[in-house]
């Protein structure tokens, strides 16, 4: 999946629609966005339409190309793609793999599935769409419990970022440097 990222000039349209409406900048494109990707994910990969018109980062180097997407993945990247096109514009780069995440938006991979859940739905707010949810270092009990969580939210099926299984942050860690776990734990 790529994620469309604004260019500079809209981003001060963006601030303008914002301050009207009310409405930090970020929450009105946060919303706009979703409902972009929604719209552009749901056509272009129905039809295996190729986007056209934006800068793709590729290989760590933008360049002018058109994106092929079937089946929710990327099938093609290149110039000329043949098919009804969809145009775009501004950058489209590659989702983000998060790969150590404890939480985000007041949700925690130790609280179980319906949090794990909450999270998948915001990393995808944020261009994210693949994650490990990661454990604290914690006693077994605590620690099953949360990976039983993890897999009940992989079994549920990803409402957003796809959770590709879990992190462990312990139980191995030296008492003497124990970071920012509890010591002993």
């Amino acid at each position: 999946m790529f994620v469309p990222v604004p260019a500079p000039a809209e981003m001060a349209l963006w601030d303008a629609l914002a301050l009207e409406r009310g409405l930090p900048g970020d929450v009105l494109m946060e919303n706009a966005a979703r409902e972009a990707l929604s719209a552009l994910r749901s056509v272009a990969a129905a039809r295996g339409m190729p986007l056209r018109g934006a800068r793709v980062l590729r290989e760590g180097s933008f360049l002018d190309a058109d994106v092929q997407i079937r089946d929710g993945r990327i099938a093609a990247v290149g110039e000329g793609l043949e098919g009804d096109v969809l145009r775009v514009c501004g950058d489209l780069v590659p989702g983000f793999l998060d790969e150590h995440i404890h939480g985000i938006a007041g949700h925690d991979t130790m609280r179980g599935a319906h949090d794990v859940l909450e999270m998948s739905r915001a990393l995808a707010r944020h261009g994210v769409t693949t994650f490990l949810p990661t454990t604290m270092n914690a006693g077994p009990e605590e620690t099953n419990a949360a990976l039983r969580g993890v897999k009940a939210a992989m079994q549920a099926g990803a409402p957003g970022a796809d959770i590709a299984g879990a992190h462990m942050e312990g139980p191995f860690l030296g008492a003497a440097y124990p970071g920012a776990q509890k010591a002993g734990a």
